[in-house]
């Protein structure tokens, strides 16, 4: 939202707030989290994710239209009965017709399902699109499989937030790759999820963080590297998901980590 004053949408909607790009911040997460939500006074509908504790606390004084939403419970606007999910009396799409995995994504096709509903888009329309959406590139996107390995990419995951949606994605057997900037946030938000990681291959200025909160995890020079080991040591039923929980700048020129310095 930096640079966008004026900036006014009919539809305006906030999923989760997590610390990110601190460095820019001067380390100070309240000032992060103010800028997203900045430009409310202009928006016409705030879509407010009441499962997310620090968009309820920051946005408890805006007194616009706003339209609920919740998977936890269903005294929302929108919400999920059994497998549907539903805004009001209506029923959006059922949420095993998604071919995306996580939950994240389950949040995101029903802000994007709702957002499309008030824009007056058929249900059936809606439900059709996202019954045929097989995700978008960077994002857990499904690579391949071979001799049983699947391998994902998930390089847009550029803080650890991102990274633990992509963990609560697998059940277990992830060899991670993992690394990069330093933009000074903490990584301990990993840790519970050590018991789903087989093996972590680190690179980056950001790797001594990383192995404080993963002591096992085994530094590498670079990503390439650390693909090529994690090629070596996969079997059948693992995981290998490129899932940085950094930026990329100290060895590519974005996320998409393809144009190596």
């Amino acid at each position: 939202m930096e640079g966008t004053p004026s900036f006014a949408p009919d539809v305006y909607g906030i999923l989760n707030l997590s610390p990110d790009h601190l460095d820019r911040y001067d380390g100070n997460l309240e000032a992060y989290y103010a800028e997203k939500v900045r430009i409310l006074p202009n928006v016409k509908c705030f879509v407010k994710n009441m499962d997310d504790a620090n968009i309820v606390r920051l946005t408890q004084n805006y007194q616009g239209e706003t339209i609920t939403l919740s998977l936890k419970n269903q005294n929302t606007d929108i919400y999920r009965d059994g497998t549907h999910i539903m805004y009001r009396d209506v029923r959006l799409f059922d949420q095993t017709s998604l071919k995306i995995v996580g939950e994240h994504n389950i949040y995101n096709a029903t802000m994007a399902a709702y957002m499309a509903y008030r824009a007056h888009v058929p249900v059936e329309t809606i439900q059709n699109v996202i019954a045929s959406f097989t995700g978008v590139e960077h994002r857990i996107e499904y690579v391949a499989t071979v001799n049983g390995v699947r391998y994902y990419n998930d390089s847009k995951a550029t803080n650890p937030e991102s990274t633990e949606v992509a963990l609560k994605a697998f059940d277990k057997n992830i060899i991670l790759l993992a690394g990069g900037f330093d933009k000074r946030i903490s990584f301990e938000g990993l840790r519970p999820y050590a018991n789903r990681i087989k093996a972590i291959y680190v690179f980056g200025e950001s790797l001594e963080q990383i192995k404080s909160v993963f002591p096992n995890a085994v530094v590498v020079k670079t990503m390439l590297d650390g693909t090529k080991n994690a090629i070596n040591i996969a079997v059948s039923g693992d995981v290998v998901l490129l899932s940085p929980a950094c930026a990329s700048y100290d060895q590519f020129d974005n996320y998409e980590r393809g144009n190596n310095l």
